[in-house]
């Protein structure tokens, strides 16, 4: 089974944000090097490949060689097309990919940033179906979660497993007009929980009332909290992650 850990945020501002955006994944990649060996294997800048339409081999740099890797992330934040380099658009909808060169730990990172304020965007950190999960024991999947919180300031963050995170929330009817918009904004309804769990106290506040189920572990995290729901990060069920749901009041599927 392969994992994801995924953090979003909502846009502040447009260009004003480039360097700032750089700063948040140089400090991510630094604390990711220090979580797991696999971040200073090397990496592959898929993203730029892709530009390139596939065409010769793609760049690879060594993981500890963190200013080679910002730069990966740099040219696609600044969305130059290899034919045309003078075609910038700050910012704008912005989507860098990097992958582990590591065929026996498929991991890939990417990354969307919207162009405009209020745009949501997001980092994924994702596993195919190799070997990958197996260097990300309790800890290592908590601080990989930690380093993203951390650098991004994210509205929530969560690691899981890779379909862990669908059916959460029950289907709303195409006809419910005013259901589907509160589906696309309201936190209850755009976060999904997995293992671990973060959410910001601005965006969700979490009052001490909560009848937490007895497999779940609260704790102060950044400028939120985590969730823990059990111990193994593989072993959440679909009606562990319905109980904490229906614990904070917020929509869930029932379980049989």
């Amino acid at each position: 089974m392969g994992f994801e850990c995924y953090a979003t945020w909502i846009n502040a501002d447009n260009a004003a944000e480039v360097d700032d955006l750089s700063a948040r994944f140089a400090t991510m990649w630094r604390a990711f090097t220090r979580v797991s060996p696999v971040f200073i294997d090397p990496w592959v800048d898929e993203g730029w490949w892709a530009k390139n339409n596939f065409d010769g081999d793609p760049e690879v740099v060594s993981g500890i060689d963190i200013d080679s890797v910002i730069g990966f992330f740099d040219r696609g934040l600044h969305s130059e097309f290899p034919d045309n380099p003078s075609s910038r658009n700050p910012i704008g909808r912005v989507n860098t990919v990097l992958a582990s060169a590591n065929e026996n730990f498929p991991l890939e990172i990417s990354v969307y940033v919207g162009g405009n304020r209020g745009d949501k965007s997001y980092i994924k950190l994702s596993s195919g179906e190799g070997g990958a999960q197996n260097l990300f024991g309790r800890n290592e999947a908590r601080d990989t979660l930690r380093a993203m919180v951390s650098a991004w300031d994210p509205i929530w963050c969560r690691w899981s497993g890779a379909d862990e995170h669908k059916q959460q929330k029950p289907r709303i009817e195409l006809t419910d007009i005013a259901g589907r918009a509160r589906a696309r904004t309201s936190i209850e309804w755009t976060v999904s929980f997995g293992w671990l769990t973060y959410l910001n106290a601005t965006s969700a506040a979490i009052t001490e009332v909560v009848n937490w189920p007895a497999e779940t572990v609260l704790e102060e995290y950044g400028d939120g909290v985590t969730i823990q729901i059990g111990d193994d990060p593989d072993g959440v069920t679909p009606m562990m992650v319905a109980e904490v749901r229906k614990a904070l009041g917020w929509p869930y599927v029932p379980q049989d």
